[in-house]
């Protein structure tokens, strides 16, 4: 996972996605950017369904409720 083309997280492993199974804390600390942040994912899939769950807390694990979130369109 990249943020502001940054690698911020990464994990090989084959399971499914669910909430909170991986923490990205103080040795990948965000500064998200005032205005656009632009987020990239490589999910690779070998067997089954592929997804992810993402959220962003502040420093105090409070969550951060104000992001707007743009797709990019299909090319």
């Amino acid at each position: 996972m990249w943020i502001n083309h940054n690698l911020i997280g990464k994990l090989d492993t084959l399971r499914g996605a669910k909430p909170d199974q991986e923490e990205y804390q103080e040795e990948y600390q965000v500064k998200l950017n005032k205005g656009i942040n632009p987020l990239l994912l490589k999910i690779t899939q070998d067997t089954g369904s592929f997804g992810f769950y993402l959220r962003f807390t502040d420093l105090n694990d409070k969550p951060i409720t104000n992001l707007k979130i743009y797709l990019a369109p299909d090319r």
